[in-house]
């Protein structure tokens, strides 16, 4: 069962009905807004660069150090046609790709500038004494670097080109998708995936000098966000799910018991997900942060009653484990769950989204944790459960019941209220 992705990749923090929220509204009605929305999101296909993390991931004062990529030899004639032609590839062609940005692609643009200052009475100084007379691309591969540097400092700076002073780094070829920031999310999803897939194939056909380039978009972190935020509620449902019942197996050392807790659990998330999913909800950017607490509120219930259950000694039956579990463990439980349940009804009364969210996901998830271990995991235990919990040793010291341990464990059955 899974949640529908939400079609608002940023979701209001408070009602329609709020000032604030209602300026918000009213600003991406703006033609400025329109018109960005319109152009589309930028994105850029770098050449030089090696995507990775150098940085320290404990310390954000360590920051990631940019790596270049040894690979991308941008002065070798090849190299300087398929960079050429993949401009051509990326604005036009039978599927285009990317819509076309002004100083978008540098290979052409030093191409069109070899070619004007070789037609030039009075070429530049800078062109004269680089570049050899070069009119077009290719260039010869000694004088590339000197004369692209060349023009770019000529030119304006736009950031498309990197260089040292004596070689040239990185190449950027620039242009826009037609999702924003602002875009569905599905709309996100479709242009990322289209170029990803479109990006992966042609390294596939590049000279060996072009390196292994890949694309970058501002535009697309927060449906980087998003997705990785959707993949970790998933997983941390099940992470959650495999340390309760490993837990629970340390403790009791019962099989039985283990499977018991881990279908209850089960039970508890795939119900509260159900309910959340039947009341329209879509698991945007709270969504996500709110599934993983819920993960963590459904499995306490079960655990209590799971420890409780595996408490008395030696070989007891399994209708007795399981009225001494109630009994010792169903007040408390009973009390948190009203407590909590407490706690948010009154944050359904907030005036902020979020609480109203956590709030509903927090009585849910009590209704169905309360249900879980009352009606399932008890129900399992009194029907099927183990009457001896630990595994190891003979027969006969299954069978003998230490009377000391027996008798303190009822008296403190009896001086608890039920």
């Amino acid at each position: 069962m899974l949640f529908p992705p939400r079609a608002d990749p940023a979701p209001p923090f408070l009602p329609k009905s709020n000032r604030y929220e209602a300026h918000r509204h009213w600003s991406f009605k703006l033609l400025s807004k329109v018109i960005i929305a319109g152009n589309g999101g930028k994105v850029s296909l770098v050449f030089g660069l090696t995507p990775t993390d150098t940085g320290s991931h404990l310390n954000p004062r360590d920051p990631s150090k940019i790596v270049f990529d040894p690979t991308f030899v941008p002065s070798e004639q090849a190299t300087q046609v398929y960079l050429l032609d993949l401009c051509n590839k990326v604005y036009g062609g039978d599927r285009k790709i990317l819509k076309m940005m002004k100083d978008s692609c540098p290979m052409r643009e030093f191409g069109d500038w070899l070619h004007e200052q070789s037609q030039s009475s009075n070429p530049l100084e800078a062109y004269s004494s680089s570049c050899e007379g070069a009119d077009s691309v290719p260039v010869p591969s000694d004088v590339f670097d000197s004369c692209m540097i060349a023009f770019d400092e000529s030119t304006s700076d736009n950031g498309t080109i990197v260089h040292d002073g004596e070689a040239v780094k990185v190449l950027a070829i620039r242009g826009r998708s037609n999702a924003t920031l602002w875009s569905p999310f599905a709309e996100q999803a479709e242009d990322w995936h289209a170029v990803e897939a479109w990006t992966e194939n042609e390294k596939s056909n590049a000279p060996a000098g072009a390196g292994g380039f890949f694309q970058t978009s501002f535009d697309s972190w927060l449906y980087d966000t998003l997705h990785n935020m959707r993949v970790s509620a998933y997983a941390s449902a099940s992470i959650a799910l495999a340390c309760a019942s490993a837990m629970i197996l340390l403790t009791s050392r019962s099989v039985t018991v283990m499977l018991f807790s881990a279908v209850s659990i089960a039970y508890v998330l795939a119900a509260s997900s159900a309910c959340l999913i039947g009341l329209g909800w879509t698991l945007g950017l709270f969504e996500s942060v709110l599934f993983s607490l819920l993960i963590g509120i459904g499995c306490d219930f079960v655990l209590h009653f799971g420890h409780a259950y595996t408490l008395p000694p030696g070989v007891v039956s399994k209708e007795e484990r399981t009225r001494r579990a109630l009994m010792h463990m169903g007040p408390s439980v009973l009390g948190s769950a009203f407590t909590t349940m407490s706690t948010g009804i009154i944050m359904m009364f907030t005036t902020n989204l979020f609480s109203r969210k956590f709030a509903l996901i927090l009585a849910m998830t009590i209704l169905h944790s309360a249900i879980g271990s009352f009606v399932v995991f008890l129900v399992l235990c009194d029907c099927i459960g183990p009457s001896s919990t630990c595994s190891r040793g003979s027969e006969r010291q299954k069978a003998v019941v230490s009377e000391e341990r027996i008798v303190t464990f009822d008296k403190s059955m009896k001086k608890r209220p039920l």
